[in-house]
This record gives C-alpha cells, sequence and structure tokens, in this order.
C-alpha cells in the first residue's frame, strides 16, 4: 500500500497542475477507495496540520517533491484508534516525536 500510495501521488502530480490540492487529492481517495475499499480520505498542501481518528495500521504521511500527502482510513473501531492517537499526544508532549 505504501508504494501503491506513492506511485499514485507522482501520477496525480503528472495528471494535475501543483496549485489544484484537492483534484490530487481526490485522485488519490478515489484510487485507494477502488483498490482497498471505501472510507479513504487524503489530505494534500504544503505545512499543514492535521488531528483525526484513524484506523491502526492504516495511515501514512510522505512528501513528493514539495507537496506534503496523508492518507489514512477512517477508524470503525473508535477505541482502538483512539488510543492509538492518545498515545501519538503524550510521545508528543514528553517530546519523543
Amino acid at each position: 500500500m505504501q508504494s501503491h500510495v506513492m506511485e499514485l501521488a507522482y501520477k496525480a502530480l503528472d495528471l494535475h497542475e501543483i496549485s489544484y490540492c484537492q483534484a490530487i487529492a481526490h485522485y488519490i481517495k478515489q484510487k485507494f477507495d477502488e483498490a482497498y475499499g471505501s472510507a479513504w480520505h487524503c489530505v494534500v498542501g504544503i505545512d499543514f496540520g492535521s488531528c483525526i481518528t484513524h484506523s491502526c495500521g492504516s495511515i501514512i504521511f510522505f512528501q513528493v517533491e514539495m507537496m506534503e500527502f496523508l492518507v489514512f482510513k477512517d477508524g470503525k473501531d473508535l477505541y482502538e484508534s483512539k488510543d492509538e492517537a492518545v498515545g501519538v499526544l503524550q510521545r508528543a508532549e514528553d517530546g519523543q516525536l
């Protein structure tokens, strides 16, 4: 999935102007929904913040050229996802991130 999403990011950047972040994100989200089922989300841009709930093991953040990509699947098990998010926040507060 990691290599697939990166391939899609490069293809999306070839298909769309770099300033059309929404079109790039829509392309990646649509392809991931087709390949891996629904409930995928994609955020594309430069220097953005986020706070999300996601399924464990179903999130990737990476950079291609100047663009940053955040792709994740919506969390079905809210308790497991919430616990993982709390763990990330605690590590950040402890200076571990």
